[in-house]
């Protein structure tokens, strides 16, 4: 359930750092929008790597219970 949240956490804030970007490049903004989108765009991308390449956990509880 938590790989979940994280691969839906991960896509929103790529899609919101890309979307801010987007509209601070149109508009004009003041660069700190760039700057959040470029944030945002770099923790949702974090979040999606550790959520593909997290191992479960469900190996080391049998492994645990074995024992």
């Amino acid at each position: 359930m938590a790989n979940i949240v994280k691969i839906f956490g991960g896509l929103v804030l790529v899609a919101a750092g890309i979307i801010i970007i987007y509209e601070s490049y149109v508009f004009h903004l003041i660069d700190i929008f760039t700057i959040f989108g470029i944030i945002l765009f770099i923790i949702g991308t974090y979040l999606l790597i550790l959520s593909f390449f997290e191992r479960g956990n469900v190996s080391k509880l049998k492994d645990f219970q074995k024992i």
